[in-house]
């Protein structure tokens, strides 16, 4: 990796970012055509704004979750927080000195078909290493250790009493009523998520788990939208959740994949530390 200096046009905004810019991106979503934003997604720690806070301005739409920043001054985007990583920083590589973008190899991000794309996009990948996501018995050793392991993170994030909600039955999940995928990262089981259905028209995502040294790394995201394309292979309409609200990189994820708060639903009712979330896939 390397250090480059950045900058908007008239300079009040600089900052300093470290990567590697040999996987940068170009997005043909409606924003990113428009202003022809090179990505490079890096975490907090490789960015230092240097000067210029008080020059930008922000501007968000669409799901809200991504933070666009902007000169006041001479209006151009240096940098931002992507929807696809809110923990992270996403550079224009447009605007670092010394860089000529036209000799950079470019790939390529579907944004117009965002929730289908993000799955697998480019930076989400494990610098080569495979990230295979199939179908598991609940009922596996596999299983059983990603479940135990998510059990005991979930305890001791809400020791509370009655806080934790880990029931899901293996009928729930039987083919044709619902799923549960492991994820695997070089062949080694990092992460699980079932999908149950509800009622005709409505499934639960449940068990969404990542083992720690795997996060950042996009298996979050790649789980959540294989279990959506299980809901739709069911014909689920829409999905609902629950998650907590000391789990932020959870809460994270789901809102950049689209999620939308709900009032509380069914075990969830009058449970205070829950936070009930719903999206629409048909």
């Amino acid at each position: 990796m390397q250090t480059y200096d950045g900058s908007c046009h008239c300079g009040r905004v600089r900052f300093r970012v470290t990567a590697d810019l040999d996987r940068v991106v170009d997005c043909n979503c409606s924003m990113c055509t428009k202003k022809g934003f090179v990505h490079i997604i890096v975490p907090l720690a490789q960015f230092e704004l240097r000067s210029g806070a008080g020059d930008l301005t922000e501007y968000r739409f669409n799901t809200a979750v991504a933070k666009h920043s902007f000169c006041r001054h001479c209006g151009i985007h240096p940098f931002y927080v992507p929807r696809s990583d809110p923990d992270k920083i996403d550079v224009n590589v447009r605007c670092l000195e010394g860089v000529d973008v036209a000799k950079l190899a470019v790939d390529r991000f579907d944004g117009r078909n965002w929730e289908e794309a993000i799955g697998t996009a480019s930076w989400h990948r494990d610098a080569g290493t495979p990230i295979d996501i199939r179908r598991e018995e609940i009922t596996s050793s596999v299983a059983t250790a990603l479940i135990m392991a998510l059990n005991a993170e979930l305890t001791a994030i809400y020791p509370e009493e009655g806080a934790c909600h880990f029931r899901l039955d293996a009928d729930e999940i039987a083919e044709g009523r619902g799923a549960f995928l492991v994820a695997r990262v070089g062949g080694e089981p990092g992460g699980c998520g079932a999908v149950r259905r509800v009622d005709a028209g409505t499934g639960e995502i449940k068990r969404m788990y990542v083992a720690g040294a795997l996060r950042g790394r996009g298996v979050g995201a790649r789980l959540l939208a294989a279990l959506e394309e299980e809901a739709r292979r069911l014909s689920i309409g829409r999905l609902v959740l629950e998650t907590g609200t000391r789990q932020t990189a959870a809460l994270g994820l789901y809102r950049a994949a689209g999620y939308a708060e709900i009032p509380a639903f069914g075990e969830y009712i009058g449970s205070p530390l829950s936070v009930c979330m719903a999206k629409r896939l048909l």
